[in-house]
């Protein structure tokens, strides 16, 4: 029987990262100052206006009208183009539209109804304009906690649109015209997909979604990897030992 072998102290603690995700380094946490503004970039006495047309909007897709709420945060768009709260809760409606409609194929982006691609496409539009108007300057600049629940939303949804076409996505596909232009450089690659997705739910975890956290475990690539090459070492170190 071969001798039993002794980790090192940093082998000890890579292996310790890999199986227990939460103990691996995170970046500071987010700073929540309730002082501030709601929403970045709009000005104050538009809120209460743009709030106002928001729950219209979510009271008529709540009665499955999802074309008048589209109606309504569309033109909430247009009359404040910088008011990121109205594009997140677009991308929602849009979603919900596919999900009453396909709902075997929410979330896809490869789907072979091209009304479900562009509906979809329109929603991670939605979700990354949403996202670009709302992120601090800096990773560690405060934010409010409405800015934080849109963010953690916003990233955490389009991580879920992203995951989900990935799944849909073999080597050679035919990519869609209906794709973001961001998305068409990705390719066929399905890993850079899966990379992508788990950068989104790591976002998503970090402002307060919980279910992002762990996806960006579950789909981290590089945890991935990590895990089967541990796995294989043992496979060969017990096949030695027995």
């Amino acid at each position: 029987m071969a001798p039993a072998r002794i980790l090192s102290t940093h082998d000890s603690t890579v292996l310790e990262q890999i199986f227990d995700p939460e103990s691996a380094p995170t970046p500071s946490p987010v700073t929540i100052d309730a002082a501030l503004a709601p929403f970045p970039n709009t000005p104050t006495r538009t809120l209460s206006s743009l709030r106002a047309s928001e729950i219209l909007a979510i009271r008529a897709a709540e009665a499955n009208d999802t074309s008048k709420a589209l109606a309504i945060l569309s033109q909430a768009v247009a009359s404040s183009p910088s008011y990121c709260s109205a594009y997140n809760n677009r991308a929602q409606v849009r979603r919900m539209a596919v999900a009453n409609t396909n709902p075997g194929d929410i979330d896809n982006l490869f789907s072979e109804s091209s009304d479900t691609r562009t509906a979809i496409a329109a929603a991670y539009v939605d979700l990354s304009t949403a996202i670009s108007l709302a992120q601090p300057q800096t990773p560690t600049s405060p934010i409010s906690p409405q800015t934080a629940k849109l963010l953690a939303n916003a990233h955490t949804q389009r991580a879920t649109i992203l995951h989900t076409s990935s799944k849909h996505l073999t080597a050679g596909s035919k990519l869609p015209a209906e794709l973001p232009e961001e998305l068409a450089v990705l390719g066929d690659d399905v890993a850079a997909w899966e990379e992508a997705a788990s950068r989104d739910f790591f976002w998503g975890g970090r402002y307060g979604n919980e279910l992002a956290k762990a996806m960006a475990v579950h789909t981290n690539p590089y945890a991935k990897l990590c895990g089967s090459i541990v796995k294989e070492a043992m496979k060969k170190e017990i096949g030695e030992a027995y």
